[in-house]
């Protein structure tokens, strides 16, 4: 189509109340024949009401452009010499979604009063609407006849209807003196999508063409309802035209029917189009409203391949001897057996292809057309396609010896040189069995147009892939089934994948929505603006998953009233819809599945609101694994969730339940309390909120007693606004339950309760606290533990930096690199810390205190250690080796105490003689006191009472 993507032409709007201002009074002129005229200064606000024009900005506001002007006019229906018109200008609101015009009415014969119903058009810069000639005479205050009308042309705007759509919702309020006027749209619109034969009507005179609506409410009551010129809107090809019929409110009252109304087109007398197929029963005309007509004048009972270009040559893949085809270049009045040797057209010639088999036994590309010349195909697919007793097929067959159910598939597979015309429908039967279209038109580069899809069922994988690659199509089909009929497993899968340049998906998708059905189905299209209405109450496993992937135009998303859900049924659903503001406002389903809602959201960083999520998943059986994993994964733009539920009220989550569900989420700033939940699988909460940097608000409690390894691994991970820590209720921990969970805290201050776990798993606390710069205390009695599991402590407490004191650490058997980096840099931490543990192990205290520099007292009891692979030391004669940089950058002074009988020596001692090592990092520093360390006696030396002195 030519110019399909330009700026739309026309803005006939629709303004309930728009009233006047002006900063004088209205000024009589001389009087005429008509009566006198009045000059009146008027001002109009004006704003939109919805998405009415094609210039939008990036939350989807009208935008008014430089140059616009208001054109306004009322001619009285009782004395047409009295009149009022006018245009206004552009004074304000450029760029914005209100704007202020200003200019002069003129009102001749009479002064308006209050009830006044001024009619209005709103006309852009580059929006060319009406002739310059009647822009010079103001219309003579007329709007709305003949070739005087408004009318809209084609451009930003996917479909011919839509682009009526968008200039139809404008409101406005303004005064003017004592006097308010109610501006109204007084019209509705007639669209037709119309074909000429060339025999009747030559091109070049198109603009000529009249067309005549007559309406017949009852019997010998013929009333026209409009006649006159028509201006061509829109030239889609050389042949086919789209029009517009304005009918104004004389017209229309309020229970305007077209009965029984007939449409005809005359040029020079002579009738074009006639044709009873375009009678119109029983249509209700509402006023600023519009109706969509679209006919054919000329119709292919025949498939037809026709030529674009002179020099075309076509070779057919399947011949007369393999698959019964024939053709024919002369309108069917001679046929020709099809051979391997190639057709020679040129430009609008065209070929006739039939089949007389029995049936075409297999699928594959039919034609090729030598130098990728361009070629029309349009008429009937079945006549490829005969049945028993070479007669025509009407319908495709599932099952039998005549099976035929994936005859098109791959038909016209990478044929990227066809196009279906404008009014030259290629027709389709229903979709009724397994694969039928499948991969059809998959690679047709240069299709801009999809041929209609009637089917109501649709069998399994029947449209899989079938425009898939289609990078021309701007529209997709409609498709009509219904919530009563069913979509096959796959029906839809892939349908449009990768067509980046579809603007406009259909209406409705309904039905019974089955595995598969809508998988991918909108994937890459990059383009697509509106996504299409989904009404199905149930979805089957993997039936919606990656279906508006990196759609990275969408808007918005629709509503989702499914209540019944299956695994993986929204799976990355809007992934990478970057454009997309606004989520369904619910979820409704409430019970969860594997998957179900897996990065449904990810990456849509122009999101602004969470659905609300209401399931509770209490007493369900299996509890449902990655049901929530990474839903809303970089979604900048969320800043709450959902008024009336600020929870999610779950009970149980499976494997990765929750995982990273609102990671990234920026604008985040109060997290759900998760009250109800009782149960977490493995890595059901890791990185839940990781990096939400301004969340303020996070859950007090968290009540499950047992936890799976990762359950909270990074959960808060990078939340810097966060002050305290959730009550941890859990008794048990898996391996890395709580590693990296507030790293990163800076505000964080408090931690709620101790930490119960009486038995560590490997890592359960790695990194837990790592750079919460703010914590000064925490609970003495946080780590009850004695025997420790590997890394279980390392870094815990890494570069919390004002924290001034240690918990109590009263293990007594270590693991490997348990105590790694747990206080590393934690420069404001004094007072003694007592390590009470006798063996030492591998790594077990490496860098426990490197660069915690105020640090000046420990108690080490260590005597002994043990010895691993690669070890170069000597056992219990030398520690050193399990304290790597424990001491490094510590206080240059400070005491040290060490087990009995243990010594310290200096490094040039014998290596027999067990102790401390000094100067070294990896043992003790040089410049502290050493100290051996006792118990104080319970009773002292002198004690009157010792036993002893008393015997």
């Amino acid at each position: 189509m030519k110019d399909r993507i330009k700026h739309i032409a026309l803005l006939l709007v629709a303004l309930p109340t728009l009233l006047f201002s002006c900063t004088q009074k209205e000024v009589p002129e001389s009087g005429g024949e008509d009566g006198p005229t009045y000059v009146i200064p008027y001002r109009a606000t004006v704003e939109h009401l919805g998405q009415t024009r094609a210039s939008l900005d990036a939350i989807n506001r009208y935008i008014f452009e430089l140059g616009d002007s208001l054109f306004l006019s009322y001619t009285d229906p009782e004395d047409a010499s009295k009149k009022v018109f006018g245009v206004l200008c552009l004074v304000a609101g450029e760029g914005a979604s209100v704007a202020t015009f200003e200019g002069e009415l003129k009102s001749v014969g009479f002064m308006p009063s209050a009830s006044t119903p001024l009619k209005a058009t709103l006309v852009g810069n580059h929006d060319k609407l009406h002739h310059d000639e009647l822009h010079t005479n103001l219309w003579n205050g007329e709007i709305g006849t003949n070739s005087a009308a408004a009318l809209p042309k084609s451009a930003y705007a996917t479909t011919f209807a839509e682009a009526v759509q968008r200039f139809s919702e404008l409101t406005g309020t303004s005064t003017f003196g004592s006097y308010s006027f109610s501006l109204e749209q007084q019209m509705s619109f007639l669209l037709f999508s119309v074909t000429f034969d060339p025999a009747k009507l030559p091109p070049a005179y198109k603009d000529d063409v009249t067309v005549t609506i007559t309406n017949d409410p009852g019997v010998g009551d013929d009333v026209t309802l409009f006649s006159g010129l028509v201006p061509v809107t829109d030239n889609v090809t050389d042949l086919q035209s789209n029009f517009v019929v304005a009918l104004p409110s004389t017209t229309l009252n309020s229970d305007s029917t077209l009965s029984n109304a007939s449409i005809a087109f005359t040029y020079n007398g002579g009738t074009v189009i006639e044709d009873g197929s375009w009678t119109v029963k029983d249509k209700d005309l509402v006023k600023n409203n519009y109706y969509i007509f679209d006919k054919t004048q000329i119709e292919a009972n025949c498939f037809t391949i026709e030529a674009k270009e002179d020099g075309t040559s076509i070779t057919f893949n399947y011949t007369k001897a393999s698959h019964g085809l024939q053709y024919s270049t002369d309108n069917g009045e001679h046929w020709n057996d099809v051979t391997s040797t190639p057709i020679p057209l040129d430009a609008h010639e065209s070929i006739l292809v039939q089949g007389l088999a029995q049936k075409i036994k297999d699928s594959g590309v039919l034609f090729t057309s030598a130098g990728n010349k361009p070629c029309y195909i349009y008429g009937d697919i079945m006549t490829l396609l005969w049945g028993e007793g070479y007669s025509p097929a009407t319908s495709l067959v599932q099952d039998g010896g005549g099976n035929n159910k994936n005859m098109f598939e791959g038909l016209f597979k990478n044929t990227n040189y066809i196009d279906i015309p404008s009014g030259r429908p290629l027709k389709l039967p229903n979709a009724t069995t397994i694969g039928c279209y499948k991969s059809m038109f998959e690679g047709c580069t240069s299709l801009t147009h999809a041929p209609a899809l009637p089917a109501e069922i649709v069998a399994s994988s029947a449209y899989e892939n079938m425009f898939k690659g289609c990078t021309g199509l701007t529209s997709a089909p409609a498709l009509p089934a219904t919530l009563s009929t069913e979509v096959g497993s796959s029906g839809y899968k892939a349908m449009f994948m990768g067509c980046t340049s579809l603007i406009s998906a259909p209406m409705a998708m309904n039905g019974t929505t089955s595995d598969s059905c809508c998988e991918s189905m909108f994937e890459g299209c990059t383009s697509l603006l509106v996504a299409p209405r989904l009404d199905a109450g149930s979805i089957g496993d993997s039936g919606y998953r990656r279906m508006f992937f990196g759609c990275s135009s969408l808007l918005a998303a629709p509503d989702l009233g499914a209540t019944s859900i299956s695994d993986s049924s929204y799976v990355r659903m809007f992934m990478g819809c970057t454009s997309m503001t606004s989520a369904p406002t619910s979820l409704p389903a409430t019970v969860l599945k594997d998957r179900c809602y897996k990065e449904m959201f990810r990456d849509c960083k122009s999101l602004s609101n969470v659905p609300a999520l209401p399931a509770t998943n209490d007493g369900v059986a299996s509890v449902p694994s990655e049901c929530y994993y990474r839903m809303f994964r970089d979604c900048q733009s969320i800043n709450s969730l959902p008024a009336g539920h600020p929870d999610l009220p779950l009970v149980k989550i499976g494997t990765y339940g929750c995982r990273e569900m609102f990671m990234g989420c920026t604008g985040l700033v109060a997290a759900p309390q998760l009250a109800s939940l009782t149960e977490v699988g493995e890595g059901g909460c890791w990185r839940m909120f990781y990096s939400c940097s301004e969340v303020t608000t996070i859950p007090s409690v968290l009540k499950p007693t047992s936890i799976p390894a990762d359950a909270y691994r990074e959960m808060f991970n990078r939340c810097p606004r966060i002050t305290e820590t959730p009550d941890i209720k859990a008794e048990t921990m898996g391996a890395n339950a709580c590693r990296s969970m507030f790293y990163g805290c800076t505000r964080l201050r408090t931690i709620r309760g101790a930490l119960l776990p009486t038995t560590l798993a490997v890592g359960v606390y790695c990194y837990m606290f790592s750079g919460c710069t703010s914590l000064e205390t925490v609970p003495s009695s946080l780590l009850p533990v004695t025997t420790m599991a590997q890394e279980c402590y390392m870094g815990m407490f890494m570069d919390c930096s004002s924290l001034r004191a240690a918990p109590k650490l009263p293990a007594t058997t270590l693991a490997k690199l348990c105590y790694r980096g747990m206080f590393q840099n934690c420069s404001a931490l004094t007072g003694t810390v007592s390590l009470p543990a006798g063996v030492l192990v591998e790594d077990c205290y490496d860098d426990m205190f490197n660069g915690a520099s105020k640090f000046n007292s420990l108690m080490c009891l260590a005597n002994s250690r043990t010895t691993w692979s690669g070890d170069d030391g000597t056992g219990a004669n030398d520690l050193t080796p399990s304290c790597n940089n424990w001491l490094r950058n510590t206080s240059k002074t400070g005491t040290f105490y060490y087990a009995p009988g243990f010594s310290v020596k200096s490094s040039e001692d014998p290596a027999s003689n067990p102790g401390w090592v000094y100067p070294s990092d990896n043992g003790i520093r040089n410049g502290w006191t050493y100290l051996e360390f006792h118990l104080e006696p319970i009773f002292p030396p002198n004690n009157p009472f010792d036993p002893e002195e008393d015997l």
